[in-house]
This record gives C-alpha cells, sequence and structure tokens, in this order.
C-alpha cells in the first residue's frame, strides 16, 4: 500500500511541476514603467507616475505602450492632463539609439493646464514628457525625433530639435 501511494506521488509531482512550468511561460507577465506628466503646482516641471503594462516582447511594442499611456492620461491627482482624447500614435521606428515617433495632428490640440497660455511652452510639456518617458525607461535610447501625421510640426523644425530628435531634458523632473 505504502509503494503504490509512493509510486502515485513520483508520478504526480513531475506532472505538477511541468504543468507549473508550462503555465510560468504562457502567462503574460507584467512590467512597470516611469512615465512623466506635468505638475499642477507647476508650469515648467514633470512628475513621476509608475505604472503597471503588460509586457510585450520586442522593444518596438514597449515604446510604444509607453507613448500610447503618456496619450491616454495621468492617474495622478498632482499632475495635469494636458493631451486630448484623439491623440493617437500612428507609428514608430527606431533607428540606433534614437527613436521616431509620428502622431496624428489631433495631438496638437492641448488641453490648457495651469496657468500657462503659451502654447509653445504646452508643446515642449508635451514633447518632454514622452522624451523622458521613453529615454527613463530605455538606457539605450538618447533622442526621440516627433512628426505628426507624417510631416516635421513648424515649431518643431530641425533647428529646435536637430537632426537627431530630442535628447531628454531632466531638469524638468521634480
Amino acid at each position: 500500500m505504502d509503494s503504490e501511494i509512493n509510486k502515485k506521488i513520483l508520478i504526480s509531482v513531475p506532472i505538477i511541476l511541468i504543468l507549473y512550468i508550462f503555465c510560468f511561460f504562457l502567462i503574460k507577465k507584467n512590467y512597470y514603467v516611469t512615465l512623466f506628466f506635468p505638475s499642477n503646482n507647476s508650469t515648467n516641471k514633470l512628475l513621476a507616475e509608475k505604472r503597471e503594462l503588460v509586457w510585450k516582447k520586442s522593444e518596438k511594442e514597449r515604446i510604444s505602450n509607453i507613448v500610447e499611456e503618456v496619450l491616454l492620461a495621468t492617474m495622478n491627482k498632482e499632475s495635469f492632463n494636458f493631451t486630448n482624447k484623439n491623440s493617437k500614435l500612428l507609428n514608430l521606428s527606431i533607428e540606433n539609439n534614437r527613436v521616431i515617433l509620428n502622431l496624428n495632428s489631433e495631438s496638437l490640440n492641448f488641453i490648457k493646464y495651469g496657468n500657462v497660455d503659451n502654447y509653445q511652452e504646452q508643446l515642449y510639456m508635451f514633447i518632454y514628457s514622452i522624451t523622458n518617458s521613453i529615454c527613463f525607461n530605455f538606457n539605450s535610447i538618447k533622442y526621440v525625433k516627433f512628426y505628426f501625421d507624417g510631416k516635421l510640426y513648424r515649431y518643431l523644425d530641425t533647428n529646435l530639435q536637430g537632426e537627431n530628435g530630442f535628447s531628454p531634458n531632466w531638469e524638468l523632473l521634480y
């Protein structure tokens, strides 16, 4: 009788372990990212916000997730949501240490935030919110170049964003 129980245990334990390992690889893992949003208290500072995202296999998909999360909105009451609900990432590419983003032109229709009346200032908070979020989470990325509906935006010509695009501005962080 004891040998029969031992035999059942010897058979069931490996089966349970195999099932456990199989399930472990099938279940999608989540990971945490840090995103940056404009502060309610200051017009020129970005606050960090942690988010849990579903793991994506490719770096391109993970960067896309980050951009889409920034475009969605902040969940922090200390931060201000300045994107509109029609903001959308059309596509992105990665070249060496640079991400090239193509957003829809609706992304440029900012919701006025804080006491900032200056569109240019809001534009840069938007740009650095995305740039800092990408570069913080991906150390290999040093620049982010922005296009809107496939075109360089007139306020973001190569004189402003340089040949490579925007590099992160860590001085904006609280």
